[in-house]
């Protein structure tokens, strides 16, 4: 995505990167919450909850009560899945994902590289393994709303689906910018970020 200033707009910010015009969220503000919205109404709030993990809880529009919280390795790498009830785990719903490193040891996204692992997924059900593919393109800069990041997009890939994150390093997060492949990819469109205040 690109953003476009008018020249005098250009002149009169003399040129300073959008994040430094804004109160856009910085790392530092991921302990406290960075909140990101859509345009379907859904909210999701990143924060981190030990070194190298974070929390990701997804507040869809129309749900009150009701949320999805993931945990992630690195802000990027699912570890755990589950829903949310008035704030409280329900642990029916929980999938844990193993892989073969530890959180602290997973790669940090480069442009250009990639990691593929076998997963094992274990939720009330049983136990499966799956190999995920993950593929770092060329670093871009991501516009949300005011705020302006560098931006590493990751394609993932298992079982023949997928999804497509959007890696901030600035911030230590990777939000959803797509799922599924191909032409039937649901694009997620952001409407702004900010700090949980």
């Amino acid at each position: 995505m690109m953003n476009i200033l008018t020249p005098a707009l250009a002149a009169a910010c003399f040129c300073l990167p959008i994040a430094a015009l804004a109160d856009c969220p910085k790392s530092g503000d991921l302990a406290g919450g960075i909140e990101i919205r859509y345009a379907d109404g859904a909210v999701e709030t990143y924060r981190q909850v030990a070194p190298n993990l974070v929390t990701a809880v997804f507040d869809a529009p129309g749900s009150p009560g009701s949320a999805a919280e993931s945990l992630l390795a690195q802000g990027i790498y699912l570890i755990q899945t589950q829903d949310l009830v008035n704030g409280m785990p329900d642990l029916q719903t929980r999938t844990t994902y193993t892989y073969p490193l530890p959180p602290g040891a997973m790669p940090e996204p480069q442009p250009g590289g990639g990691w593929a692992a076998m997963v094992r997924a274990e939720d009330s059900t049983g136990v499966d393994e799956t190999r995920h593919d993950m593929r770092f393109e060329a670093e871009t800069r991501l516009v949300i709303g005011a705020c302006s990041y560098r931006m590493i997009p990751i394609e993932v890939r298992y079982d023949g689906d997928g999804e497509l994150l959007h890696y901030l390093p600035e911030l230590g997060i990777a939000p959803v910018g797509a799922w599924g492949v191909g032409e039937a990819r649901d694009m997620m469109r952001y409407v702004s970020i900010g700090a949980v205040r």
